[in-house]
């Protein structure tokens, strides 16, 4: 039986969680942060685990905000891994067995890039992420809840991100830094996961999937904040990629189809664009100016950071091409270059050589195939939210990171909701 699109009790999880690890911040008390890991392991015990993922989906748009103070390990990975076990325990006679012997393939791979780099962080991390693979598939396939129940408690996670950093930056005085990123993250890294959610809003406003008056508030508002958050934060990156959402509505322009809708989220948008002209002049002043400056041309020195790291592996022998070097952040840290490789694309050339690189490609793309289904008439605008993601993270390292695959997730229901649907409107 299909669960609704919006439960209360998780919604009141949620609510409740992200309050306390706000006030954690604010307070720097720790044992509100315990508090708060606490309510978060109980969630498991009283909502079930299948729910919990969908509390997941909500809190990692906003996952620093589970970190302690100075500590860059992120806990929500772990509680995750936590989650996973118990499902995978419980639930193993579920699992689609084509997606498990492609993860093992992967895992088995990142075994040996281990061996050979002498790193196991990039077993732990790969064993973290694929584990959130298969049960994000198996509770896809068990057809339990309705797909749009993804898409909502992600916009709605979103939400509540960007407004707890920005009463966590007003209060410190941080907002108009020109650096914001919800609470103590970095602004790429934030917005990455933001900047996606304006062009699915956009979609759902416009194309009738929103039904109730308090979806089409929740989508609006969001789209609001979401807007706003590109601005303060100052990213080049995330500013440039609002040509997605630009796309989203001509293309509805241009089919003629939704001119009444169309007109109100076009009218929408000016109003929202001329509050954040006046009311954040100067944060949008600052970030144009960033868009102009010299070095947008050597791509902000990206481009000589992602030669590097391409020639170095290129120039790795056999085993460095074909099972990789290892996170560069074993490069930066050991003092021997002054970045990381700033491209996830790069990152897993790099990381996990041709067949690493190969086998998490397939992995990823049979989920893909398993939520939206086939690649064949799929309308353009509905692959957005996909090419949106795939573009912020093209310029941040997201090797191994369980926000990027939520991301890719929901625009993977996305399409599979705006077109497939599944019977689970």
């Amino acid at each position: 039986m299909l669960e609704k699109n919006i439960n209360n009790k998780i919604v009141l999880y949620c609510l409740l969680i992200s309050i306390i690890f706000f006030s954690y911040h604010i307070t720097t008390y720790i044992a509100i942060w315990y508090v708060g890991i606490v309510i978060l392991l109980s969630a498991l015990l009283f909502l079930g685990i299948d729910k919990f993922f969908l509390i997941l989906i909500f809190l990692y748009p906003n996952e620093n905000v589970i970190k302690l103070i100075g500590i860059n390990n992120s806990p929500l990975s772990y509680v995750c891994l936590i989650a996973c076990c118990i499902y995978l325990l419980f639930k193993f006679n579920k699992i689609n067995q084509i997606i498990l012997f492609l993860s093992l393939i992967y895992l088995i791979f990142i075994g040996i890039n281990s061996i050979f780099v002498q790193d196991v962080g990039l077993i732990l991390s790969c064993f973290k992420l694929i584990m959130l693979i298969i049960c994000f598939c198996s509770i896809w396939e068990s057809n339990k809840f309705k797909a749009k129940a993804f898409v909502d408690y992600y916009v709605f996670g979103v939400g509540v991100a960007i407004i707890c950093g920005i009463v966590f930056n007003a209060i410190h005085g941080t907002l108009f830094s020109g650096g914001f990123g919800g609470i103590r993250n970095d602004r790429n890294y934030f917005n990455a996961l933001v900047s996606p959610c304006i062009t699915i809003c956009l979609i759902y406003l416009i194309n009738g999937k929103l039904k109730l008056k308090r979806e089409k508030i929740l989508y609006i508002v969001v789209t609001f904040l979401s807007l706003l958050s590109v601005i303060l934060s100052g990213s080049r990156t995330c500013f440039i990629a609002l040509i997605f959402p630009l796309m989203v509505i001509i293309f509805y322009i241009f089919k003629l189809k939704k001119i009444k809708v169309l007109s109100f989220v076009i009218g929408a948008l000016i109003i929202m664009a001329i509050i954040i002209v006046n009311v954040y002049g100067d944060a949008l002043d600052f970030l144009l100016s960033r868009i102009v400056e010299e070095n947008v041309k050597s791509g902000n020195g990206r481009f000589e950071i992602w030669a590097y790291y391409l020639d170095k592996w290129i120039n790795s022998g056999t085993i460095g091409i074909l099972f990789g070097l290892g996170n560069s952040s074993l490069t930066y840290y050991s003092g021997e270059f002054s970045n990381v490789a700033h491209n996830t694309a790069i990152e897993y050339v790099y990381a996990t050589g041709l067949l690493g690189t190969f086998s998490i490609f397939i992995l990823i793309t049979y989920c893909f195939i398993t939520v939206a289904g086939s690649f064949r008439k799929i309308k353009f605008v509905n692959l957005l939210p996909l090419l949106n993601i795939s573009f912020c993270y093209f310029g941040i390292d997201g090797l191994h990171s369980n926000a990027l695959f939520i991301g890719l997730f929901v625009s993977f229901v996305v399409i599979s909701h705006c077109y497939w649907a599944k019977g689970r409107i």
